[in-house]
């Protein structure tokens, strides 16, 4: 979208430059500011960024507020997140160039919102795009490494707090895909973000995830250890872990992928019409029973952690999760739930835009600046904006209607019940050989207890450790 508008780039690297260069001097000047000064600036600092996506018709950066603002901002990101002003200016620089986007869109050219579409559904042509798309942003070298510095506004304590327990879970993961997506559309600007809908790989049965082709080496890559094939071949993890690669460790019997079934209540039951009732700490769950007869909550957010366990490793932690790039194809996939769910809700007269509940911590509340994102509220996460303009989601694939063999995806085929469902990777034509000499990065693994809010995580020994683990939900198959 931002690519397809011919936007001038040279006045937003301008206006950024401009900006980090007033960042090196806010910094020096006066001592933080208090959280009420933060929640009033919202307002303030996203019409600066406006005034910026103006420049140089509209002065940039040139009042007294604009730079208190500017200030305000970076003081927060810099104290919750640990950014310094070249990585704060980029994220400026990514809203400046949406709302000059958002001008363009509003007043002559109209560029329809980009199709998110299953993994696999994918052509071999716009497949290649993406993933060259997030190795560029991975592998480039140059202040900042955009990729480490997207991974890293999921790190701390305060993002845990802030992004994952209740009300704004959704909304922020929602908002941090769109900026990840912008990025990868400054690099190749026909791609857009896939995403990795497990539910097709649980169809295989428990005893057989494993095998998925979903990491093989023609998608993302080995699940078993240090990552050594596909698209994310030998990616080396940052600082405190240098050295290591990246790493997963999927393992029979350990969590599991997304389950159909509470999908499905979420999409489709109309006893479900509310945020609370798919939100951690909310009322009116339904329940649902696994194969060993155990009965669980259906939650949204419980069934994601779900996954984050089942891959393990480096996804197992908040901190480290978004270092691999199946973080985002999983999210994106929460994110289109929930996107049948608000439809649901429209349909059944209700408003997802203004259905916030108080749920989580204080930093949860819906006026609360979002963090990382503190030009929005929390409650702008829940907006219609994002899917009316930005993008929309295909449906996933299917085994019914026109396209009857899973839209012809050479990674699916259909059951016996009529659902498309992951081939493994033998089957895969030509068939993946055994990889030979493998290194394994979990062969003399090590527990990290992180207490009994997460669940153990195997992880290769000496690799650093920081934040809480992702929990399986003890009741899941």
């Amino acid at each position: 979208m931002i690519q397809s508008l011919n936007i001038d780039k040279t006045l937003v690297l301008l206006c950024t430059a401009y900006l980090t260069l007033s960042l090196t001097f806010l910094h020096t000047t006066e001592a933080q500011a208090s959280e009420e000064d933060f929640d009033k600036n919202v307002e303030t600092l996203y019409g600066c960024l406006c005034a910026c996506a103006g420049y140089p018709v509209t002065p940039c950066n040139q009042s007294a507020e604009c730079n208190q603002a500017f200030k305000l901002s970076a003081e927060r990101m810099e104290r919750f997140l640990n950014l310094n002003a070249t990585e704060i200016a980029y994220l400026w620089g990514l809203e400046i160039e949406a709302q000059k986007a958002k001008r363009l869109r509003r007043w002559w050219y109209y560029t329809p919102p980009v199709i998110r579409q299953e993994c696999r559904e994918l052509t071999e042509q716009k497949r290649s795009d993406l993933f060259y798309a997030i190795n560029y942003l991975k592998k480039n070298t140059s202040n900042p490494n955009v990729y480490l510095l997207l991974a890293k506004l999921h790190r701390g304590l305060y993002v845990d707090r802030h992004a994952h327990g209740g009300s704004n879970f959704l909304g922020w993961h929602r908002a941090y895909l769109y900026y990840y997506e912008m990025a990868l559309r400054r690099v190749r600007s026909s791609v857009a973000l896939c995403y990795w809908d497990s539910t097709i790989d649980y169809r295989l049965g428990r005893n057989e995830w494993v095998f998925t082709n979903a990491f093989s080496d023609l998608l993302f890559g080995n699940a078993d250890g240090e990552v050594i094939n596909g698209a994310f071949t030998n990616w080396t993890l940052p600082s405190p872990n240098e050295g290591f690669l990246l790493q997963r460790n999927m393992r029979l019997g350990v969590s599991q992928p997304m389950d159909p079934a509470a999908v499905s209540l979420i999409i489709h039951s109309l006893q479900l019409l509310n945020h609370s009732s798919i939100t951690k700490g909310g009322s009116g769950h339904l329940t649902i029973t696994n194969s060993q007869g155990r009965t669980r909550p259906v939650i949204l957010e419980a069934e994601h952690d779900n996954v984050h366990v089942w891959v393990g490793a480096i996804m197992s932690y908040i901190d480290l999760a978004p270092l691999d790039p199946v973080f985002f194809f999983h999210h994106c996939y929460v994110d289109y739930v929930w996107e049948r769910f608000r439809q649901k809700m429209k349909v059944q007269g209700k408003d997802p835009t203004t259905d916030y509940p108080s749920l989580g911590t204080e930093s949860h509340a819906k006026d609360y600046p979002m963090i990382a994102f503190n030009w929005y509220r929390n409650i702008d996460g829940y907006s219609d904006f994002f899917t009316d303009y930005i993008y929309k989601y295909d449906e996933p694939p299917t085994c019914t209607g026109y396209f009857a063999t899973c839209q012809n995806s050479p990674f699916m085929e259909c059951n016996s019940e009529n659902e498309c469902v992951a081939k493994k990777r033998s089957q895969l034509v030509p068939p993946i050989p055994p990889s030979i000499s493998r290194t394994f990065g979990f062969s003399d693994t090590v527990l990290v207890s992180l207490g009994t809010e997460g669940e153990d995580a195997a992880v290769s020994p000496s690799l650093t450790v920081t934040g809480r683990s992702f929990s399986a939900n003890s009741n899941s198959d």
